[in-house]
C-alpha cells in the first residue's frame, strides 16, 4: 500500500476506498495477528501488498517474488496450524466419545447418536478447541486468497509494464 507523503500511515488504495466502508477498511478485517509455529507473533496486513502504484511498475515487479514467498510462507504456517488443530479437535472428540460411551455403558444406558453428539459438543474444552480452529481456518482462508491476489497482481503488473514499455517505444519513434 502506498504511504501517504510525510506520514508513517498507509493510504487506502483507490479500490478499497471506492468499495469498502472506511470503518471496515480500517478495521481488523484486513489486519490480524498470527502466532507462528515458532511461537513468534506477526501482524498481517492484507491490503499493503496488493495495491499497485502505476508510476513504479518495475519496482512492483521486482518486489512481487519476495511478497509471494512471504505470503506463501505465512499461508504454509497457518495451514500447518489448522491441520494440527483439526487433529486436536478430532482426538478430543474421539476421547470424549469413548469415555462418554464407557460411562453410560457402565450404568446400563445406551445413548442414541444424537444424544452422544450433544454430550460431546457440550464439553467446554471441545468447544474452545473448535472455536480456535474456526478462527485459524478464517485466517488461513484470508491468507490463501492473499497468495492468489499476489499471483494476479504479478500478472497484472507484467501486462501493465508491457503496455508502458510499448508506449515509451512508440513515443521514442515519433520524436
Amino acid at each position: 500500500m502506498a504511504k501517504k507523503k510525510g506520514t508513517d500511515k498507509f493510504a487506502l488504495p483507490k479500490w478499497l476506498k471506492e468499495h469498502v466502508p472506511e470503518e471496515v477498511a480500517r478495521s481488523e478485517l484486513f489486519v490480524f495477528n498470527v502466532k507462528l509455529a515458532s511461537d513468534k507473533k506477526i501482524r498481517v496486513n492484507l491490503v499493503e501488498d496488493i495495491d499497485i502504484n502505476f508510476d513504479s511498475l518495475e519496482d512492483h515487479l521486482e518486489e512481487i517474488p519476495a511478497q509471494y514467498v512471504f505470503w506463501a510462507a505465512i499461508y504454509s504456517e497457518l495451514k500447518s496450524r489448522v491441520t494440527v488443530l483439526e487433529m486436536r479437535v478430532a482426538s478430543r472428540r474421539a476421547f470424549l466419545t469413548k469415555t462418554t460411551l464407557e460411562r453410560f455403558r457402565d450404568k446400563g444406558i445406551k445413548l442414541t447418536d444424537k444424544q452422544l453428539t450433544n454430550i460431546v459438543s457440550n464439553d467446554d474444552k471441545q468447544t474452545k478447541l473448535e472455536a480456535e480452529l474456526a478462527i485459524a481456518q478464517k485466517h488461513c482462508g484470508k491468507v490463501y486468497h492473499m497468495v492468489e491476489a499476489i499471483k494476479i497482481r504479478s500478472e497484472h503488473c507484467r501486462s501493465l509494464a508491457g503496455f508502458k514499455r510499448q508506449e515509451r517505444e512508440q513515443s521514442g519513434q515519433q520524436t
